[in-house]
């Protein structure tokens, strides 16, 4: 039997998780050493996906003792495996030559507003693991919404140092939520966008660059011609010399970052109209603080997009 100069037994404990031994070898143990410490960090376990129930059946043992070892003894974590989709060969290519590019020209990252829209649903604020009840039996009542909850879409640029431009809203004129095409994109969202970034102290319209995701909207031949006529060589987006890469929420400041923020303090006000949610989200992007903006592009430019690097193009959110 081998064991540490501490009297544990951290080899039984390695051998057995990663098929060495018999789960009866373990058992017996345990049994006999019912207060014997496993300690060592650097053991692997073998199907690490499997249950702690189902591997303490296998193993022989209690489900809490197994739960021990693994969190206080063998000092494992348990990881929930995150759902993204799918990367191929080319979109990993795509990230990597873009995420190459902007270290080539870090001083872009201070003249570069990152623009997106996102759906802020009204009903959007219900979370069912906060609607509990105690008592002796069932309780006669139900979370309910609507069947098609009514929506707000709204647009956003921002920038490192330039804070937020919008929200700009896609809307009819009564206010009902609009689906987006390259006519509403220009004429909505970066008209005004434009008129404001013109009214901005210190900022040189014509050393601004804009960003966008590959949207068919985005991408339309008159988006593209207004975003040149206006942003000369400094567009980066799917269809443009610089090539935002699809595939790519997790390099989106947008995406990874003022999306949730905003959403968690809109929801927060609870809104039961969609005039209520506007004004809420209007509320929280001049609460924004423009440094707070400034730290989401910092962790862009000095965390992910190396990242990307190191992992060809791979998946990255998921170990930040």
């Amino acid at each position: 039997m081998s064991r540490s100069t501490d009297g544990s037994m951290n080899s039984e404990v390695a051998d057995c998780f990663s098929g060495k031994r018999a789960a009866a070898d373990l058992a017996r143990s345990a049994q006999r050493r019912p207060s014997g410490k496993w300690s060592s960090p650097s053991w692997r376990v073998e199907s690490p996906e499997r249950s702690v129930r189902h591997r303490a059946q296998s193993l022989g043992l209690k489900r809490t003792t197994l739960n021990k070892i693994l969190r206080k003894d063998l000092r494992f974590h348990l990881y929930r495996i995150q759902v993204r989709h799918k990367l191929t060969p080319e979109d990993k290519n795509r990230r990597v030559k873009m995420a190459k590019w902007f270290t080539k020209h870090p001083a872009v990252f201070d003249r570069l507003w990152f623009s997106d829209e996102a759906h802020f649903w009204l009903s959007g604020h219900v979370n069912s693991r906060n609607a509990v009840h105690w008592g002796s039996k069932v309780p006669d009542k139900v979370l309910t919404k609507p069947l098609h909850s009514e929506k707000v879409s709204a647009w956003i640029a921002m920038r490192r140092g330039g804070g937020l431009i919008g929200p700009f809203f896609f809307e009819n004129e009564r206010g009902v939520a609009q689906t987006l095409n390259a006519e509403r994109y220009v004429g909505t969202a970066l008209r005004p966008f434009w008129e404001e970034l013109q009214r901005k102290n210190g900022v040189d319209v014509n050393e601004e660059w804009i960003q966008q995701d590959g949207a068919t909207p985005h991408t339309a031949a008159a988006s593209r011609a207004w975003l040149q006529e206006r942003f000369p060589d400094r567009v980066i987006s799917l269809k443009e010399e610089v090539k935002w890469a699809p595939h790519s929420p997790d390099l989106s400041p947008l995406d990874f970052f003022l999306w949730g923020y905003l959403k968690a303090r809109v929801y927060a006000e609870k809104p039961k109209t969609s005039e209520q949610l506007k004004r809420a989200i209007i509320m929280e992007v001049g609460r924004t603080p423009t440094e707070m903006v400034g730290r989401a592009v910092d962790h862009l430019e000095t965390v992910r997009l190396p990242q990307v690097i190191r992992r060809s193009g791979a998946h990255t959110e998921h170990l930040l």
